[in-house]
């Protein structure tokens, strides 16, 4: 059996969900209002007032308490999306995705366990372009969106934070 620990400091200026059950597609909030993390602000782990073109590394620690898989076609799909706008209006790129939920929407060989901690490892640069490789930049803006399929009655209780590395 494999067991994996995590232990990263969880800041309050970082969160991009506070915990709560979410049944369906939804951007991150925090207090009831949108949660964006501006990477060029000062954050705790960060180099303070860097650029908005800096590169950042980062884990997005996702601490879960329930995930309904009872009609066996749940499926909630967490993206950590980055963008150049702070409303995430235009220009959204997906950093990282997990999928959680029932096995055989999932594409996993098993469900989703009731509760849970994982740590989704991304940085804040995308590729721009289909056609031009050199295409990239760094996004200044990013936030957590979870995409709910299937019969979600009680849905997904998660929070999310970014733990700088």
């Amino acid at each position: 059996m494999a067991h994996q620990a995590h232990n990263f400091p969880i800041v309050t200026e970082l969160r991009l969900k506070d915990a709560g059950a979410v049944n369906s597609s939804a951007a991150g909030t925090v207090g009831g209002q949108a949660a964006v993390v501006d990477l060029q602000q000062q954050a705790p782990g960060f180099a303070g007032n860097a650029p908005a073109a800096s590169y950042a590394r980062f884990a997005v620690v996702v601490d879960w308490s329930a995930c309904e898989v009872d009609s066996s076609n749940e499926l909630y799909r967490l993206e950590i999306q980055g963008s150049d706008s702070p409303t995430f209006a235009s220009g959204v790129y997906t950093l990282a995705e997990r999928r959680f939920g029932h096995s055989s929407v999932a594409g996993s060989a098993t469900s989703t366990p009731p509760s849970g901690r994982l740590a989704l490892y991304a940085d804040n640069v995308a590729c721009t372009s289909a056609t031009d490789g050199s295409a990239v930049r760094a996004l200044r803006y990013v936030r957590c969106f979870l995409t709910v399929t299937g019969t979600a009655a009680s849905g997904f209780n998660f929070s999310a934070s970014i733990a700088p590395e």
